[in-house]
């Protein structure tokens, strides 16, 4: 992999981050008030913009020749999305439920496996529970608590988890944590970093473009 020149933007970078970042989290709070984002290394942001730049100009190299304007749109537009996309993971997806519960699961999982004498105990209680006919209280509880519609997304969920060959405990955790790392990637991320050009020229991006080719023509 050849090294990418990001001299153009020189001590700019990360003064350029830090103003990105700034944008990017105002304009979260301000779709959803009750939203606060901190982060406790801001060095990380410097180093997540100049990922962003060298993919977006690894990316054109791959590409035939473009011309500067349509090279210029695609990185501009790559920039945006990715370090969006990276953004939403790392300070919105991580606050998420979906998330707490992966971790959850992942830490359990962890554990049960380092002590396998527990791990035993669990197995043959769930065993015995799959040869109840019924594992819901008779109360109603569940029901009360869920709600109908609730619990009628829920069961294909909980089948599909139960529904293995072995009828393995750490089968099933593998399921549900499975689930909820799709669920985590496939999270909606909205567009929270917008007009990326008023914040690196386009001058400044065709420089870019341009010395990362001369780069390539000397290789």
């Amino acid at each position: 992999m050849r090294d990418i020149d990001l001299s153009p933007l020189a001590a700019g970078l990360e003064n350029l981050a830090f103003r990105l970042f700034r944008a990017w989290t105002a304009e979260v709070e301000k779709r959803h008030p009750p939203q606060k984002i901190t982060i406790l290394d801001e060095g990380l942001l410097v180093l997540d913009l100049k990922e962003s730049l060298s993919d977006a100009l690894r990316g054109l190299a791959e590409k035939q020749d473009p011309g500067l304007g349509f090279a210029a749109g695609f990185f501009l537009g790559y920039v945006e999305s990715s370090l969006n996309k990276h953004w939403c993971h790392e300070y919105l997806d991580k606050q998420s439920n979906e998330y707490k519960m992966l971790l959850a699961l992942q830490a359990t999982n962890r554990y049960l496996m380092e002590h396998r004498g527990i791990a035993q105990e669990i197995q043959e209680s769930f065993q015995e529970a799959l040869q109840k006919d019924c594992n819901f209280p008779a109360d109603g509880r569940i029901a009360s608590t869920l709600g109908a519609t609730e619990m009628q997304m829920e069961m294909p969920r909980l089948a599909r988890i139960l529904n293995v060959l072995d009828s393995n405990v750490f089968v099933c955790f593998d399921n549900a944590i499975a689930e909820k790392v799709l669920a985590v990637a496939n999270a909606p991320c909205e567009s929270y970093l917008l007009d990326l050009e008023s914040f690196l020229p386009i001058e400044t991006v065709k420089l870019l473009i341009e010395a990362n080719r001369l780069e390539a023509d000397d290789v």
